[in-house]
């Protein structure tokens, strides 16, 4: 097998940065210009907005008893908010899990149960459907892009923090644990794919 490698050379992230430091160490530049965009709804996001709840998300998420090391489901389709959330936990030196929001409860289970996942992020109907089959029992908190319902809460009432739980003091390797993706599962059970880029 040959191994393939880009003609353009390779990015150099800094020993002193975190990742989401390296991503965002250039928003300020751009300011009020548009960073991306929801293609269905047309909704748009700045590179101040980007960055601005991005900090209020990690915040609420501390506020909420989120800390270090814990680690966060993301069960949801591609939503505008995605960014936020996955970066939210990475400025917290948390870690995240990305699980097909075509998965059954039962799959969901799964891999909440292998990550060791204690936070969820999702849509509302996915988190009724969720609870209802019973796989929310390790969870301590359920959040929901959209209008929340039983004892889940809301992203934006997460987003209408004020920023200032922010720990500024988290000292984050890059070489630890930021992200922690799950394979296909095209030959079995999807497993749990080791990713230290965070």
């Amino acid at each position: 097998m040959a191994i393939l490698r880009s003609k353009h050379p390779d990015v150099y992230i800094p020993d002193n940065l975190s990742w989401t430091e390296f991503v965002f160490q250039n928003f300020d530049k751009y300011g009020d210009r548009t960073a991306i965009v929801d293609a269905i709804s047309g909704r748009c996001l700045s590179f101040n907005q980007l960055k601005d709840q991005t900090r209020r998300f990690s915040s609420a998420l501390a506020r909420r008893g989120f800390k270090k090391g814990d680690l966060l489901a993301i069960y949801l389709p591609n939503v505008i908010e995605y960014p936020i959330i996955l970066h939210g936990v990475a400025c917290l030196g948390g870690v995240s899990t990305s699980v097909n929001p075509q998965y059954s409860p039962q799959d969901l289970a799964r891999q909440l149960k292998t990550s060791r996942a204690r936070y969820l992020v999702t849509t509302p109907s996915l988190a009724v459907q969720a609870s209802n089959a019973g796989v929310l029992k390790g969870i301590r908190s359920v959040f929901v892009v959209g209008e929340a319902q039983r004892d889940y809460e809301s992203i934006s009432s997460l987003l209408s923090d004020d920023g200032t739980a922010f720990p500024e003091n988290v000292k984050i390797n890059q070489r630890r644990c930021g992200r922690l993706p799950f394979s296909s599962g095209t030959t079995g059970f999807s497993k749990g794919v080791y990713d230290d880029t965070l």
